[in-house]
């Protein structure tokens, strides 16, 4: 920021509080999309956060769809975060106490309305009791709503356990993974990568793999299980950013986490370059977002964030900062 700070311009400033004309076009087209395909399909793509104590979301009937469910789910994961900080983008510029209120709801509404995508729910739900926090002054208030959000985040970690048990001993152990065990998780990968070496290609299937168009038109590429050898069991094992990035890149493995947090600081950079609200929140949405799986996921699935739904976002952004309208089609 210091060496910077002398050129920064306004990239948005005219527009600031706009409209937003093309996002609320891409909104509104993925609104229908997924009302008409959950219609005629029988999708139930989203339910209320208790289902998740009956068990993990049923997606395995839905994926023999193929196609049609891998759009759906595309869409779904562009959709959440656009139409939730545009309705927050519009009552912050309306600047009334009664909006602070539907914000509040939005945020609520994200965390209690779930996927199996569980994180994308709680990552949206959470920016909104953020951004509500920083319109209102009163200290107290903004310590409930703090204290809310905990709350949230505990009751999603907590049935995301409970709906774990009904699947067994290995989905429990899967869950808890995700949040506590990274460093035995290091340990295993760093030995399967002592065994079996630089593995390049399995970064690109795994890669293309997470590509929902890919996936649903041309398959998923079958991959070689590199635990079970080694260890006797692999079932909910995954592989973390560190030690997948050395698995896939050898020596060169400290320019992917290198040019992976410079991206972060570039998405913070950018907050600090714009005056609108809705671009700050998705900003520091993909920001945090891939801090996030920096803890949580693995290499590929941090990548393929970054060439689908942030480069998506990106280029909304970019079209309406170049002042194109819908009347320029």
């Amino acid at each position: 920021y210091f060496r910077q700070r002398k050129i920064i311009t306004k990239i948005v400033s005219k527009y600031a509080n706009s409209s937003h004309p093309i996002i609320l076009l891409v909104v509104v087209f993925f609104t229908l999309f997924i009302f008409i395909v959950t219609t005629i399909f029988g999708i139930d793509y989203f339910n209320f956060i208790s289902k998740g104590v009956e068990g993990d979301f049923d997606t395995v009937s839905y994926q023999n769809l193929h196609a049609i469910w891998y759009i759906l789910d595309l869409i779904c994961t562009l959709w959440r975060p656009l139409a939730s900080f545009l309705l927050v983008a519009w009552f912050i510029d309306k600047n009334k106490k009664s909006s602070y209120m539907l914000i509040f709801f939005v945020g609520i509404l994200n965390v209690l309305f779930q996927s199996d995508r569980r994180i994308f729910s709680l990552l949206v739900g959470g920016f909104c009791f953020f951004y509500l926090t920083t319109q209102i002054k009163n200290r107290s208030i903004r310590n409930i709503l703090n204290l809310i959000l905990v709350f949230c985040i505990v009751l999603t970690i907590s049935i995301g356990f409970l709906g774990s048990f009904d699947e067994g001993a290995w989905m429990v152990a899967r869950t808890f993974q995700r949040y506590f065990s990274g460093p035995t998780l290091t340990a295993m990968a760093l030995k399967a990568n002592d065994v079996i070496g630089m593995q390049f290609l399995d970064f690109l299937k795994l890669l293309l793999n997470n590509f929902q168009l890919f996936t649903g038109t041309m398959g998923r590429f079958v991959m070689t299980d590199h635990y079970l050898s080694i260890f006797g069991m692999s079932r909910g094992l995954w592989t973390p950013m560190t030690a997948g990035s050395i698995r896939y890149f050898g020596i060169f493995f400290p320019v992917i986490i290198i040019i992976i947090v410079r991206y972060i600081v570039q998405c913070d950079y950018n907050v600090k370059k714009t005056d609108d609200e809705l671009y700050k929140m998705i900003y520091s949405y993909i920001g945090v977002s891939v801090s996030c799986y920096m803890i949580m996921y693995s290499i590929e699935l941090i990548v393929y964030f970054i060439l689908s739904t942030a480069l998506i976002y990106r280029i909304l952004m970019f079209f309406e900062s170049r002042k194109i309208t819908c009347n320029s089609f």
